[in-house]
């Protein structure tokens, strides 16, 4: 579990200087990030942290972004639906439709791949 926040917090950051990123911190991510001492690790100008967002805002985010980082299927298809494009941080997908659309891409964490 540390290795792979660790992994997904490396993306976040060489990510965040190439556009600015918001990443709404689910709480159990928060507290891991608290667990693994990696609270600190996302600090930049580019990278705004905020707490769960209501459905309704959260959505307007995922409509109005310019690409989504996830491992949640539910936003595969959400994306999928506003055509934006996805990666989503898996092996594999529950929703293979996202693939065939060609809105959602499965990529391993590799910092090299996503940045």
């Amino acid at each position: 579990m540390k290795e792979k926040l660790q992994k997904i917090v490396e993306i976040i950051n060489a990510t965040s200087y190439k556009i600015k990123l918001i990443f709404p911190v689910h709480p159990r991510t928060f507290k891991n990030f608290k667990k693994f001492d990696l609270k600190d690790s996302l600090i930049n100008k580019n990278i705004i942290l905020t707490e769960p967002l209501s459905y309704r805002d959260f959505v307007n985010l995922e409509k109005n972004a310019k690409f989504v980082l996830t491992d949640s299927g539910g936003i595969q298809e959400e994306t999928t639906f506003f055509k934006v494009p996805c990666l989503t941080l898996r092996p594999n997908t529950e929703r293979p439709i996202t693939i065939t659309e060609g809105t959602n891409e499965l990529v391993h964490l590799d910092v090299e791949i996503i940045s």
